[in-house]
């Protein structure tokens, strides 16, 4: 048995035994289920601001509204590198490459004060991509 062609909402599984060889193609709803748990968790106390942001980005739902989670996540965490990636990306995609690049020149910056490489050339790879 193997899984081959895993995307978020599709698979294949093969099954093989002896001379028998079978293919099956698996769907689910994934999306209808998350954007449920989005929607619910955002009338809790405790919002997911950057994780639901992340998912809209990753899946082409709203910018808009990744956006503006996005900043209510950078509100709470105004030094994590990881959020003006993040930011930087949704910017962009957006459109708004000024903004991105503003946004990843001061993750960049956060980056190498804490001496995470990883993030300075992750910020710097969303600078390049704007210019």
């Amino acid at each position: 048995m193997q899984f081959t062609n895993v995307k978020a909402n599709t698979a294949e599984l093969h099954v093989a035994w002896e001379l028998t060889a079978l293919k099956l193609h698996l769907t689910t709803d994934i999306d209808t289920r998350v954007m449920a748990g989005i929607d619910e968790a955002m009338q809790g106390d405790k919002k997911p601001y950057f994780a639901a942001a992340q998912y809209y980005y990753d899946n082409n739902k709203d910018l808009t509204k990744a956006l503006t989670w996005v900043n209510e996540a950078e509100n709470a965490a105004p030094k994590a590198t990881y959020i003006k990636y993040w930011k930087a990306r949704i910017q962009l995609k957006k459109g708004d490459k000024a903004g991105a690049i503003a946004t990843a020149t001061e993750g960049a910056r956060l980056a190498k004060e804490e001496k995470n490489e990883e993030y300075v050339h992750l910020n710097e790879g969303v600078i390049a991509q704007a210019k």
